[in-house]
């Protein structure tokens, strides 16, 4: 299996080696503000080629689960070989972070779309970004052309837990679309889809499936909320493969030497960036 890069800035990176743990924040916050809304604008336009006065009350129903549902949590990372100046540029603070090299084994690879379960192992994932068009948008038909068909097949009786099947896979399809502007990111992602509810009288908010307890931080000026996940829990050997240092990395060989083998990754090797950036 190749490697998948995290970029990222040196607190980032000190912070994910000592603790030995990965934080997953809400779709909401990535770089591309039509996050999550890009693959559902696909679903609600291919919803709407397919609407008619027998399907109109699924269709809703369908709609309104979709629209119910919490963003997905997200731990990107990159399939370019670690050394992108693009990336460098906007994930690891302009060149000066660190390329976190991360064998794929080590996540939780399930070869499945996320969505929301009683069982915590359906709710995380390790995926990659579909950027293609004709690709998403293939995927989604045929999604709801099943649904529609099932429907249709039972004289249109209103079958409430196919619905939600229905809305719980095209919900995991919008998780991992993305506009094909952001192809050359060649992005994998671990995606958490934890159950969240809130009481509206005292707005305690609950958590069923988290993969930890609910976490949150403030960047740049927003307050986060995440999750952890936790690279001990493991069973491959080396989860961190290698490292690749920023073209305007300063953290000297002796200092990277000795923080590595103070975290217990002595065996992990490091490279400096090929970008003549500054």
């Amino acid at each position: 299996m190749p490697n998948i890069y995290h970029y990222t800035s040196l607190d980032a990176f000190v912070s994910i080696l000592k603790n030995k743990k990965l934080w997953l924040s809400g779709s909401q916050n990535l770089n591309d503000h039509q996050e999550m809304e890009w693959g559902l604008g696909k679903i609600r336009d291919s919803l709407k080629r397919r609407r008619t006065p027998q399907n109109d009350n699924h269709v809703n129903d369908l709609w309104k689960l979709l629209e119910a549902y919490i963003p997905p949590y997200v731990c990107s990372f990159s399939m370019d070989g670690g050394d992108q100046l693009s990336q460098w540029r906007a994930y690891a603070c302009d060149g000066t972070g660190v390329a976190i090299g991360f064998n794929l084994n080590s996540l939780p690879v399930t070869s499945t779309l996320p969505y929301q379960s009683d069982a915590l192992e359906h709710c995380i994932t390790t995926f990659d970004v579909i950027y293609q068009n004709n690709m998403q948008d293939e995927r989604i038909d045929k999604a709801v052309d099943r649904l529609m068909t099932y429907v249709s097949n039972q004289n249109n009786n209103h079958d409430i837990g196919v619905i939600d099947r229905a809305a719980s896979h095209l919900y995991g399809l919008a998780a991992v679309f993305k506009n094909p502007a952001f192809e050359e990111e060649r992005e994998w992602r671990i995606v958490h889809t934890p159950t969240i509810t809130s009481d509206r009288d005292t707005n305690k908010v609950n958590v069923k499936n988290g993969i930890s307890d609910m976490h949150h931080r403030v960047s740049n000026g927003r307050l986060i909320t995440y999750f952890e996940y936790g690279l001990t829990t493991t069973t491959c050997e080396q989860p961190i493969a290698e490292l690749v240092l920023g073209p305007k990395c300063a953290i000297s060989e002796h200092d990277l030497k000795t923080f590595l083998s103070a975290c217990g990754y002595q065996r992990v090797s490091y490279r400096k960036s090929s970008a003549t950036y500054r």
